[in-house]
Formats: structure tokens, sequence, C-alpha cells
């Protein structure tokens, strides 16, 4: 069997309460029964959920939060994977992470963490999230 992985972008705090990325490679492994009679699959990075749902962000959401220090913590840990749109998260200590579809994030920049901003980079469309609460 193939090694396959996967590599994603996580927004964390440290003790001081500054948020930051840093990206989490997942080793997934084969799995024979997971769908019987179909062919195995292979699986990894399991986390348990809560709840899923999806988000939209209106057209430039959040670009008056930048230039206005406006941070904000993740209301819960979770996943969230862009579907459709164009967003960039900024982590307090200065870095960005661009996310374009198919993009997952793990954000667990949790309070009291100073947070993050996310900016809807579309002018005219809104973009689309699926978020799962962990």
């Amino acid at each position: 069997m193939l090694p396959v992985s996967h590599t994603y972008v996580s927004l964390y705090a440290t003790s001081d309460n500054e948020t930051h990325f840093r990206m989490v490679q997942v080793q997934l492994d084969v799995v024979q029964d997971f769908a019987v009679p179909a062919q195995p699959l292979y699986i990894g990075g399991r986390l348990p959920s809560r709840r899923a749902f999806l988000l939209a962000f209106l057209p430039k959401w959040g670009e008056l939060d930048l230039p206005r220090g406006i941070w904000h913590p993740t209301p819960a840990r979770q996943v969230a994977t862009l579907l459709r749109g164009h967003i960039t998260n900024y982590a307090s200590d200065g870095t960005t992470h661009e996310m374009a579809p198919g993009d997952m994030m793990l954000m667990e920049d949790l309070a009291p963490a100073k947070g993050h901003i996310t900016i809807n980079m579309n002018a005219d469309a809104p973009s689309i999230v699926h978020v799962v609460q962990l």
C-alpha cells in the first residue's frame, strides 16, 4: 500500500496568549473494513466532533478589523475548510495564512488568547466555510 499523508495549518495560542500558525502533517492508514464491500480506504487525523455547519463571510467581511486592531479568539476548538472564496487569516504574531478552496485549518486560539483576524478577500461574493466544532 502507498503511504498517504495530508498537511494542514493550525492556528494556536502560546502561554503569552499570542497566536501563531504551524503546519501539521497527518499520516493516513489503510482501513480494510471502513465501507464494506468497497475497496480499502485511508483514514487519519480522527477528531471527535460536536457539530458541523456552513458559515458565510460576506464580501470584504473583516477588512476594517486589521487597521482597527479588532482581534477575536475562535468561539470553539474547530476545523474550518474553505469551500468557496478566498480568506486571509492574521495571527497576533504578525504572520498571515491565505486560504483557497479546499484548504483546512485547525483553530485552537481559544480565549484568553488574543485571537486572530479573518478577512474575506472577495469584494463581490461571500466565502463559504464548512466548520466542524470539536
